[in-house]
């Protein structure tokens, strides 16, 4: 009997050395699982400490560009304005020439409608002048045709005369 609690003892022995050691793997775990969960706190508060300068340096920069964004808004106007009082005066620079541009158009066509009746009035001299040219050509021509026959006549005349004298020598001798 000895033996037997011996035995059972020795079994309980046993595994109560394997559950202590199970325990114990169980705790080396936890404890691991504990200095990791430690180290990544701290690497955790570093890394918030890190974000919180960034987030400070971010603010800083932050209020500057906004100082910066009022001044460039700020010329930003003063710009629009000096490009808007440009355009107004570019507007009545273009409104002056749209002016000139027409009445110096009108007075173009005024000009040309002047030119064509001109035109029109020196083709109706020279078709006049044509005419008187034709007219001057066909007296000419009827003068010629009246100076040959008068010519012709005028020879007629003289035979005839020179005849009637030479009849009346003729008739008086």
């Amino acid at each position: 009997m000895t033996n037997k609690v011996r035995h059972e003892t020795e079994l309980k022995l046993a595994e109560e050395t394997e559950r202590a050691r199970a325990l114990q793997d169980v705790i080396r775990d936890k404890d691991e699982q504990l200095h990791k969960r430690a180290q990544e706190i701290e690497d955790l508060d570093r890394r918030v400490i890190d974000l919180e300068r960034t987030n400070e340096n971010i603010e800083i920069k932050k209020a500057s560009m906004e100082r910066q964004a009022e001044i460039t808004k700020k010329q930003l106007s003063e710009k629009i304005t000096n490009l808007n009082d440009v355009l107004q005066s570019e507007k009545e620079t273009r409104e002056m020439w749209i002016e000139r541009y027409e009445k110096e158009q009108k007075e173009h066509t005024q000009t040309n409608a002047t030119l064509l009746h001109t035109k029109s009035q020196l083709k109706d001299q020279q078709l006049a002048t044509k005419n008187v040219e034709i007219k001057l050509q066909t007296t000419s021509k009827a003068n010629e045709v009246l100076t040959e026959q008068n010519a012709r006549l005028q020879d007629g005349l003289n035979e005839a005369l020179a005849k009637q004298e030479n009849l009346e020598r003729d008739v008086n001798t």
